[in-house]
C-alpha cells in the first residue's frame, strides 16, 4: 500500500537526494499503516508529522505546495528482518 508522510515545521531530512520538509511529502510503500508508521520512525528517528493514504492525498494535499517529491519512486518500507533505506 502507498502512504504520505509530511514532515513539521522543524523537520528537515535529507533521503536520496531530495529534501524533505513541511511543504512537501514522502511517498512510502509498506504492507500497512502500522508497517508504514513503524518503518519511518525508524528511518527518521521519530521526526516526521503526519500519515496519508490516497484519500487522504485527495483531500489534504493541497496543503503541501511542493507536491510528493518521490511519487514515481516511493521509498520501500520493508519488514523487521529485512534493512530499512539508508537516510
Amino acid at each position: 500500500m502507498r502512504f504520505y508522510i509530511s514532515f513539521g515545521q522543524a523537520h528537515t531530512h535529507s533521503i536520496d537526494g531530495q529534501t524533505y520538509d513541511k511543504d512537501c511529502l514522502l511517498a512510502i510503500e509498506a504492507k500497512d499503516e502500522l508497517q508504514a508508521r513503524l518503518g519511518v520512525n525508524k528511518m527518521l528517528n521519530g521526526k516526521w508529522c503526519g500519515i496519508y493514504n490516497e484519500m487522504d492525498l485527495e483531500r489534504h494535499g493541497h496543503y503541501f505546495p511542493h507536491g510528493v517529491r518521490n511519487m514515481d519512486r516511493p521509498v520501500q518500507i520493508f519488514t523487521d528482518d529485512q534493512q530499512l533505506p539508508p537516510r
